[in-house]
């Protein structure tokens, strides 16, 4: 009987202290767990007002070039666009997607209603905005599978006008940004463009 009763004993020991450890590193995981989520938290909260920020600014857009150019262009998305621009010059701008560069624009568009005659190259000096091409031979409805539209150079929903003698200025609004950063404040990314 002593015998099973020191066996008995050295088992709810071994085991009493087996669960002690095992309570103890539940203990210590619960403790560390809310630091972990809490650090989640503050890197979502500090993405989301990132994000918003990011968004905000993509709401407008803006460049200015300077050279022997001149344009006078308004349009009310691509497809209802009236003016004319002509001319070579360096151009400085924040444009859509998110891209900033300083390049060369050659252009030559003439824009009335939703059909235009397009010949603009753009010549990358600096920055992330690509090279690109928009050339049309006629007097032709907007393509959304031109280059200029599927690298993101312009959005075709944009509110813009461009203008100026030597010296142009150009500003542009984008409805969908507007409600996309609108959307965001709820957590939906309508651009999917949230890191």
């Amino acid at each position: 009987m002593k015998k099973q009763l020191t066996l008995l004993l050295a088992a709810w020991f071994l085991f009493g202290v087996a669960g002690l450890s095992l309570a103890e590193e539940a203990a210590v995981t619960a403790a560390q767990e809310p630091a972990a989520v809490e650090m989640d938290k503050k890197e979502n909260k500090r993405g989301y007002f990132l994000n918003r920020l990011l968004d905000f600014t993509d709401i407008l857009t803006f460049g200015a070039s300077l050279g022997a150019q001149g344009s006078l262009d308004v349009s009310v998305t691509d497809f209802l666009r009236f003016g004319f621009g002509y001319g070579t010059g360096y151009e400085v701008a924040k444009r859509y997607d998110r891209l900033l560069g300083v390049g060369e624009y050659d252009a030559g568009n003439i824009s009335f209603l939703f059909c235009t005659f397009d010949r603009d190259y753009y010549t990358p000096i600096y920055g992330d905005v690509p090279a690109f091409s928009m050339y049309s031979d006629v007097f032709w409805p907007v393509n959304l599978e031109s280059e200029i539209y599927t690298k993101k150079v312009r959005d075709p929903w944009a509110v813009s006008v461009r203008a100026g003698i030597m010296l142009n200025i150009a500003i542009a609004f984008h409805p969908v940004e507007f409600a996309d950063f609108f959307a965001g404040i709820f957590g939906c990314d309508i651009v999917g463009d949230d890191r």
